[in-house]
């Protein structure tokens, strides 16, 4: 401003170039030609205040010019002149809160790409995105949004409070030991998206911030099936093909024992691949650890989702004539109720490829044996029972018989968590709230029982 002032006529003082400057409405000018207008009718004002009956044109073309060269988009000055309109820009403030709504938030990025190809300009710089942001920061905020898939969080605690019911239910005189959860994880070079910083309207709550992502067929998918205590039974791996592998184990690892492979078109585990896991990996496990624990008749509890093959008839019944109970979460719970979600897959992801430039291998065989190994590292007996206890489950020690126990408050912490609220609100809530029913998987075939039990 100092420097402003020295470069004006002596008719102006440095109080009169602030004046100038501070009265001309810098903020909503249409044109840089209607602010120098502005500045035109100040400096007349100021000059027929100080008395003089005839403004000099030289003395005003010179304050013109000076101001002019002040005010010039891109140089240092008090202002610079606005690419877009009022009207523009509040379509760009009403874009932003659709995209919102419908979870695919802009990233700095992605708004100034978006701007360039609608309104046909230039290149934008940060600088702009900056200024944008700040002159509508009444309405837009900047938040971390998450990916889609890792907010898989849509339940209510009256559906927390049944499906504890359900679990106290499943568990009885089941042994540690027997209590297994499951659940597929799906690799592809681009599954490990990151939360990112995106511009949302000022009343989103951060709970709210998602963003769905484009995947593609999974390379290779895991489903490990973890115990409460002992050794987890061998997973199911699923890789994408239309023909079944002629040799699909790496050396050393067998077929049912160590693990089960198996071909599906998008690699996704399906209702034959899991009824055939069932029968020729989990049940003889199961089956197995009963004979080596001396305990024939023990019951048997499996944990997971309400995924389709999950719960399919034929699954079911499978697993009752085994006299193994099946225990679902409600939808979209499973990143409060799922101890593979919780604990265990946020491990493998890390020491899955893509991960200091490093990709997944080409051949089959040997995303096979990268996905076990990887599956083996964080299945250990100390990561499952951690698992379990971040999901509220733990082994317990009464009348010198061990048992299962579910910890309602661990899901309720779970829930405040992902949800953004404070605990003690929740528990609360939880107290209050009614039991309520949630979608489940249709009513159980009793034929397809008696089919395999005979």
């Amino acid at each position: 401003m100092t420097q402003f002032a020295r470069n004006l006529p002596n008719h102006l003082k440095q109080n009169d170039a602030k004046k100038i400057i501070l009265r001309i409405e810098v903020r909503n000018p249409k044109t840089f030609k209607e602010l120098i207008h502005q500045a035109d009718e100040e400096i007349r004002k100021i000059l027929k205040k100080k008395g003089s009956q005839k403004i000099l044109s030289a003395v005003f073309i010179l304050c013109k010019q000076t101001i002019s060269a002040y005010l010039k988009p891109g140089k240092p000055g008090f202002w610079r002149e606005r690419m877009f309109s009022n009207e523009e820009e509040k379509e760009m403030v009403a874009e932003i809160k659709r995209r919102r709504t419908i979870n695919e938030p802009f990233s700095m990025n992605e708004l100034l790409d978006w701007i360039s190809q609608n309104y046909r300009r230039k290149p934008l710089t940060k600088g702009f995105y900056r200024r944008f942001k700040k002159r509508h920061e009444d309405e837009l905020k900047e938040g971390v949004a998450r990916p889609i898939d890792q907010a898989r969080v849509n339940i209510k605690l009256g559906q927390i409070k049944t499906y504890v019911g359900e679990a106290n239910d499943s568990i009885v005189e089941v042994h540690p030991a027997f209590f297994y959860s499951t659940d597929e994880e799906g690799h592809t070079e681009l599954s490990n998206a990151r939360s990112k910083t995106v511009i949302v309207p000022k009343e989103c709550k951060t709970s709210q911030l998602f963003y769905k992502i484009n995947r593609s067929c999974p390379h290779v998918t895991g489903m490990p099936c973890i115990a409460l205590q002992q050794k987890s039974a061998p997973p199911l791996i699923c890789l994408p093909g239309k023909r079944q592998l002629v040799n699909a184990y790496p050396p050393g690892l067998t077929k049912g024992t160590d693990l089960q492979v198996a071909v599906t078109p998008k690699s996704y585990v399906n209702t034959d691949t899991l009824e055939k896991y069932i029968d020729e990996s989990f049940i003889p496990f199961i089956e197995q650890r009963r004979e080596k624990m001396h305990m024939p008749y023990a019951p048997a509890t499996m944990l997971c989702d309400n995924h389709g093959p999950h719960v399919a008839d034929e699954i079911q019944a499978k697993l009752a004539a085994s006299n193994i109970r099946l225990l679902t979460v409600p939808p979209h719970s499973t990143h409060v109720t799922q101890p593979l979600d919780l604990v265990t897959f946020s491990a493998v992801k890390g020491d899955l490829p893509p991960r200091k430039g490093a990709h997944m291998p080409k051949s089959k065989i040997e995303k096979v044996k990268l996905m076990y190994q990887v599956l083996e590292k964080h299945t250990t007996s100390s990561t499952n029972e951690s698992a379990f206890r971040k999901a509220g489950y733990s082994a317990v020690t009464e009348k010198k018989v061990q048992k299962v126990k579910i910890d309602e408050s661990k899901l309720i912490s779970n829930y405040a968590k992902f949800m953004d609220i404070d605990e003690k609100v929740a528990r609360k809530q939880y107290d209050e709230a009614n039991v309520e029913e949630y979608p489940k998987y249709g009513y159980l075939n009793r034929n397809w029982i008696e089919f395999y039990q005979n």
